[in-house]
């Protein structure tokens, strides 16, 4: 059974920020229960050989006031359609093994950026380009979408940022590849043969990491070939050589990627921004989303985040009541960029979430006396170190952002962030 980590460059970033308190990050590998293992490998001193230039095609036309959108949370691919002329919906699974999906419809009703979807599900949407869904109570996996295409051709070499999903996969803990990756992809003109390079992924301490299997080293380079199937395409990955994880990519024109690591985990990505973001001006901006984490089982809630309070380049936010988004969310929360990485635009490496920490999480873990601290009002918090990637897609950022919480004394679970530009 193969086992993903990445490959083979530890040094290749070091120039990069490194957040030295992360040293106590869960990185859920399958090596400790099958053959086979990971390993750090040496360094590599590569440079990178990919600018922030743009090589994908132009956007797909989307349907007016309809727009069909595909994502994968393993073992599931999902399917929405949202049709904004009759406020109606509908969503399945697409379940591999041919079992029953699950299926919704109906109409939907639109509550402060959210679509109500009923049945506690939810969606947000970046029409014609990606959206989010929770299909179903804040006990199911988020799933990140993109729009239905037919295979798209890369006009150059595009570099795109990823982010391992907080998922299970039928076990009782979360399955997480990597913290963060990225990759360079570029295609044949007819955009079904597909070629990728660069390739490196981060675990939970910011260190490339390695695969191993069967004796071989994987590369940092392997082939894909699309094909397209009532209107959505996938990239499947030629396993013969080194890298020997099935792997199924899906690329939309707008900038989005989902991945799907057979029965391990999901990823998503962006397309890296042609230029650096500015965090200026995505603090003065509002977003809406989803956290997520998972304990004893997943847990999903929709999230508000909008300009600090307090004027900084920060964001203020948390969680609505009972997931009742005509409520006024929490504004407790104070997510920081940090600094932007000097190789990658979009990559924000050592972001920060400083969160309420009422049961003195963050001091029982031995975070360090710069991550604890108190309210006005006396009450403990922490403050999360959260890797970051934030994506241009058809005009609104898009952030994701990922780390251990701390805050959870027994099993320091991971939380991620999903927020979409309003």
């Amino acid at each position: 059974m193969p086992l993903f980590i990445s490959p083979l460059f530890s040094c290749l970033r070091s120039a990069m920020p490194r957040d030295p308190q992360q040293v106590m990050q869960i990185f859920m590998l399958l090596c400790v229960t099958i053959s086979g293992s990971a390993v750090l490998t040496g360094c590599s001193s590569r440079p990178y050989t990919v600018g922030p230039t743009s090589g994908l095609p132009a956007p797909a036309p989307s349907v007016p006031g309809s727009n069909a959108y595909i994502g994968t949370q393993t073992p599931l691919n999902w399917t929405l359609t949202i049709d904004d002329n009759q406020n109606a919906y509908t969503y399945q699974s697409l379940p591999p093994d041919g079992s029953k999906p699950i299926t919704a419809s109906g109409t939907f009703v639109s509550k402060n950026g959210f679509l109500n979807l009923g049945n506690e599900a939810m969606a947000l949407k970046i029409p014609g380009a990606g959206a989010i869904l929770r299909p179903g109570d804040s006990t199911v996996a988020l799933v990140v979408m993109l729009e239905q295409e037919n295979c798209l051709a890369l006009t150059g070499k595009q570099r795109y940022l990823l982010q391992g999903m907080i998922n299970t996969n039928g076990m009782n803990s979360p399955i997480l590849i990597y913290r963060r990756g990225d990759l360079v992809a570029s295609t044949k003109i007819d955009g079904t043969t597909w070629s990728f390079e660069d390739a490196e992924y981060l675990d939970s301490n910011g260190s490339q990491t390695s695969l191993i299997y069967q004796d071989q080293h994987s590369a940092n380079s392997f082939a894909g070939a699309c094909a397209s199937a009532h209107g959505a395409s996938s990239v499947t990955i030629d396993t013969t050589g080194a890298y020997n994880l099935p792997t199924t990519f899906r690329f939309g024109s707008a900038g989005v990627v989902v991945a799907d690591y057979s029965t391990y985990t999901s990823a998503v990505g962006f397309a890296q921004p042609l230029n650096p973001i500015s965090t200026k001006s995505l603090a003065g901006s509002s977003f809406r989303g989803f956290q997520v984490e998972r304990s004893s089982t997943t847990v999903t809630r929709p999230v508000s985040f909008g300009p600090a309070v307090d004027g900084s380049v920060a964001l203020n936010g948390g969680t609505y009541p009972n997931d009742d988004v005509t409520k006024t969310a929490d504004s407790l929360d104070l997510f920081q960029f940090g600094a932007q990485s000097t190789l990658v635009n979009g990559q924000f490496a050592n972001a920060t979430m400083t969160v309420l920490d009422p049961g003195g999480g963050c001091a029982v873990n031995s975070r360090s006396a710069g991550d604890i601290g108190l309210t006005a009002n006396g009450i403990p918090t922490c403050r999360l170190h959260l890797s970051t990637m934030v994506g241009q897609v058809s005009g609104r950022a898009f952030i994701v952002a990922s780390g251990p919480d701390f805050t959870v004394p027994s099993s320091v679970p991971d939380i991620q962030f999903c927020l979409i530009q309003q």
